[in-house]
């Protein structure tokens, strides 16, 4: 096995802080967007699939559950997605929760779940 490199070591470091950066700032949009799609739902007596069309991050979640998307889907999905972005800083640890599990914590590929 060779020996990295102090220049490839030094790429590989600015290459891994490059992508946590654009994790944390797309993980600050989603969240930001989450919040205007609450805004949204909490002043509609109904929530329908049309309303969630129009959402900025619910429409991107799979069109067949829409029907299943309220109010409180969306405050949950958007404590998720604050919970998975405080992971970042805390470093890979079990899911917290059920939701945590499938779309995020899988191996690119696999399907396999990550082992811990």
């Amino acid at each position: 096995m060779n020996s990295i490199t102090p220049e490839r070591r030094d790429r590989s470091l600015f290459q891994a802080k490059l992508l946590a950066g654009a994790l944390w700032e797309a993980s600050a949009v989603l969240i930001n967007q989450l919040f205007e799609d609450l805004a949204g739902l909490r002043n509609l007596d109904r929530v329908d699939r049309e309303d969630i069309a129009n959402t900025l991050v619910l429409s991107g979640l799979p069109p067949r559950s829409a029907d299943k998307f309220d109010l409180r889907f969306a405050q949950q999905f958007l404590v998720i997605a604050a919970d998975m972005t405080g992971a970042l800083i805390r470093g890979c640890t079990r899911p917290s929760c059920v939701a945590q599990d499938p779309p995020l914590l899988r191996r690119a590929g696999t399907g396999a779940p990550l082992s811990f």
